[in-house]
């Protein structure tokens, strides 16, 4: 799974499955996830976070790409 995030957001923390990951640009090449369904979340102070459930099937393994951008939170 590869994450892509606008330039203001690559530092922006990375969680799957509530287990922090790291930034998204010091993952560019993507995280190995074992068959399943999984839980995304990108997170960042000052933005809303983002989520998405994502499936990784085992008999058709396909690389997923989530586009994370993250909208300013005006509070």
């Amino acid at each position: 799974m590869r994450i892509v995030a606008p330039e203001p957001d690559v530092d922006a923390d990375v969680y799957i499955d509530g287990n922090y990951v790291g930034q998204v640009h010091a993952i560019p090449t993507g995280v190995g996830l074992a068959p399943g369904v999984h839980r995304l979340e990108v997170r960042k102070p000052g933005r809303f976070p983002v989520q998405r459930t994502v499936r990784v099937d085992k008999d058709t393994p396909a690389e997923v790409i989530v586009e994370a951008e993250l909208l300013e939170d005006p509070a």
